[in-house]
């Protein structure tokens, strides 16, 4: 039996990142940076208010209180969002927004609800203090200097990085190109549609479950019909799936007749077909060939089986094509509701629910290849051979749902 480390190595080792793009920020989400980000110029470029309200020189309004409070005219009125041209008058103040540029000369800005202004034109602002210097301002460079790097290759663009990026005005970059995976699977069975009293015979579930964890990870699947068992349907859907996409991921592809046919139809075309069995619970085998830019996951056809299979090598495969810096599945802290124990010689993926406080409680019902299971879980806590966690132990949870 191989580690789950080897087996991903010699994998990701064999798959070659795809090409990038260039994308508008609007349509970049989610997607991976090809290169790094540097800062175009200096972040703030100015000097600038961080609320709205008046800017002050502390000469003038330092000395506030509210038993002798300060007031200043206020200068020639700002456009909302514009920024004051030229110097602040001595003994005035100068209205400003939120993100606008303090106008020469001022040292502090005074929050709008801390003013009042005075009647009956409202052009004295009257401010009872107190006024700390270089209050409620944002400093030129203070979050970047210019050519200093924003974000490193293989960052993912979250909503946040895109409005870190909207804020140098930067437009477009340049991402790793989505991988397009044919989701594959024989049968016979009905697809779709509500079991009936009538319908018999297992529904199949592969695909679909594949399709909505790859997709999180960046993946365009597509789901392909299902094709008669037989050597002659499986070389025909897969030479139809690997001349429409880069890769196919082929369930039952690992034993039987399946994984003979598919070594075969690769063979043919110079392409090696490996097998692994991992040395983890629940066990299962994975196949994997790759060659003149296409390649072949072969998985169980156990839905658990086949469910891990995906979350431990072939999300983390994808996300190395698409140059995703950390494809490891996040991990949050929590509590061990109560002990889990693996009295075997292979580490034990357990399936968990992890609750809002940290609690972490198991989900399994009904053995290690139970679906029940997956009604609550929402992370894996991986445990080493012939160990137990106690109960309130600290763990890591690897959660596949944020």
């Amino acid at each position: 039996m191989h580690s789950l480390e080897e087996v991903r190595a010699r994998i990701l080792a064999r798959l070659a990142p795809l090409p990038t793009e260039d994308l508008p920020l609007a349509a970049a989400a989610g997607r991976w940076l090809a290169r790094p980000i540097f800062a175009p110029a200096d972040l703030p470029d100015e000097d600038r208010s961080s609320v709205d309200g008046y800017a002050v020189r502390m000469s003038d309004a330092g000395h506030a209180t509210p038993e002798q409070p300060v007031r200043l005219p206020v200068a020639a009125p700002t456009p909302q969002g514009e920024c004051f041209a030229g110097n602040l008058p001595d003994g005035c103040c100068v209205r400003v927004s939120a993100g606008a540029c303090l106008p020469k000369g001022a040292d502090a800005v005074v929050e709008r609800a801390a003013v009042r202004l005075l009647p009956p034109e409202e052009n004295v602002c009257e401010i009872a203090g107190p006024v700390r210097p270089w209050q409620h301002v944002r400093w030129r460079a203070g979050d970047y200097r210019a050519r200093t790097q924003v974000l490193p290759t293989g960052a993912r663009l979250t909503s946040a990085r895109l409005l870190l990026l909207s804020a140098f005005g930067i437009a477009r970059v340049e991402v790793g190109r989505r991988p397009r995976l044919a989701l594959l699977a024989a049968g016979v069975e009905p697809e779709g549609g509500e079991r009936t009293s009538a319908s018999a015979g297992v529904f199949e579930c592969n695909r679909q479950a594949a399709a909505a964890l790859l997709e999180l990870a960046g993946v365009e699947p597509r789901l392909y019909p299902l094709f008669c068992p037989g050597e002659k349907a499986l070389r025909h859907q897969l030479a139809a799936a690997l001349a429409e996409n880069d890769g196919a991921l082929l369930f039952d592809g690992v034993s039987g007749d399946c994984r003979h046919w598919g070594e075969a139809f690769l063979a043919e075309r110079d392409i090696a077909y490996e097998a692994w069995s991992l040395a983890v619970k629940p066990g299962f085998e994975v196949a994997f060939g790759a060659g003149r830019g296409q390649w072949l996951f072969g998985l169980p056809s156990d839905p658990i089986s086949a469910w891990l299979a995906c979350l431990l090598l072939v999300r983390p495969a994808m996300l190395h094509c698409q140059g995703a810096g950390d494809p490891e599945l996040p991990a949050f802290p929590g509590r061990l509701a109560e002990p889990l124990t693996n009295n075997g010689g292979r580490r034990h993926y357990v399936r968990v629910a992890a609750e809002p406080d940290g609690t972490v409680r198991p989900a399994m019902a009904s053995g290690t290849h139970g679906l029940s299971a997956m009604a609550t879980a929402n992370g894996l806590v991986e445990v080493p051979p012939h160990t137990t966690f106690a109960q309130g132990r600290l763990v890591q949870v690897r959660r596949w749902d944020v």
